[in-house]
């Protein structure tokens, strides 16, 4: 006999039990569902909503880039239920924001990306000659949570 799921934050949850049921709060997680059950799915999550969500698997992540630092990511099954949480709280005391300054400073990890705001310009894409080649160049204008902006320029 299957036990119930038991109601946990994101930070205490581990690979292997399949019986949670995850309320996150103030934490994050990355969360993937195989294109064959998109259709399923859609219309039923949206970004700014509290969810409960049961019936998931949770796997390493260990990729590459890594959208969070939290070592697993959550993969929706077919069984997977989501209903909307109406006590979730309003405010989260959690920053996910992170200021320009905070990242010439090196302190993060380069296999997490970041966020840091919006992207309040793009340039137009132009050929430019680099490294003995043509290439396309773009240059796009983010601005943090203290109103600093910074150019990046892709080589694309």
């Amino acid at each position: 006999m299957m036990k119930p799921a038991t109601l946990v934050f994101i930070d205490d949850i581990k690979p292997g039990n399949n019986s949670y049921k995850l309320k996150v709060q103030g934490t994050r997680i990355h969360a993937s569902i195989d294109e064959d059950l998109i259709q399923i799915y859609e219309g039923k999550v949206s970004e700014g909503v509290a969810f409960l969500i049961s019936n998931f698997i949770l796997v390493n992540y260990a990729t590459e880039y890594r959208t969070n630092p939290f070592p697993y990511k959550l993969t929706f099954y077919r069984t997977t239920n989501i209903t909307i949480c109406d006590d979730f709280p309003s405010y989260l005391p959690n920053k996910y924001l992170n200021e320009f300054s905070e990242i010439h400073s090196g302190i993060f990890k380069n296999d997490v990306l970041i966020d840091v705001g919006q992207i309040v310009h793009v340039g137009a894409l132009t050929e430019i000659y680099a490294k003995g080649k043509q290439t396309n160049k773009l240059n796009v204008i983010l601005r943090d949570e203290t109103a600093s902006n910074l150019t990046c320029t892709f080589a694309v």
